[in-house]
């Protein structure tokens, strides 16, 4: 695989030396697609996730009205997308041939939370409009604070049937 076509969050090149010392300490496999995996907070994780997910915990605040999809890995989260940002945009993007889906791959749709801090911890989710839709593949344990301690939290079998009761659409 060309080191270009390799996804950030597999890239090892800018981690921190916080980063670097945390590595040093956490239990390590070799990986298949990277050299190494390291045991964090309950997952095995790439260099690079675990130094996003140290930052989207250190620097990532939630707002009540924000929409996290938080799911595993392999478990479908690119049609969940897909269908949150439908479901949420759906007075900005009418039907017609211009809807973003039908030109734009639902990652690059919907941010990712531990991805996008991998590369830098200053990322903005401030400039995105609300309800904010992004998606992580955190564990419960790793979600930052922000996030397990929102009063507007609820259990993934509410969530969109709650949904749909208050936008009318049931």
């Amino acid at each position: 695989m060309a080191s270009s076509s390799v996804p950030v969050y597999l890239k090892d090149e800018n981690l921190t030396q916080e980063t670097r010392d945390l590595l040093s300490s956490l239990p390590s496999e070799k990986g298949w697609l990277v050299s190494q995996m390291y045991q964090f907070e309950g997952s095995w994780q790439t260099q690079a996730l675990v130094q996003g997910n140290v930052n989207c915990q250190k620097h990532f605040e939630a707002n009540d009205s924000d929409v996290i999809l938080a799911t595993l890995a392999k478990s479908g989260t690119t049609w969940l997308k897909a269908l949150l940002f439908a479901l949420i945009h759906r007075h900005k993007f009418p039907v017609s041939g211009k809807h973003p889906l039908l030109v734009t791959n639902p990652h690059s749709l919907v941010p990712y939370l531990e991805g996008d801090y991998c590369v830098s911890p200053e990322v903005n989710f401030s400039e995105l409009p609300s309800p904010r839709l992004m998606q992580t593949h955190l564990t419960h344990h790793s979600l930052p604070v922000s996030i397990k301690s929102s009063s507007s939290m609820s259990s993934s079998s509410s969530s969109v049937p709650d949904y749909l009761r208050d936008e009318n659409l049931t």
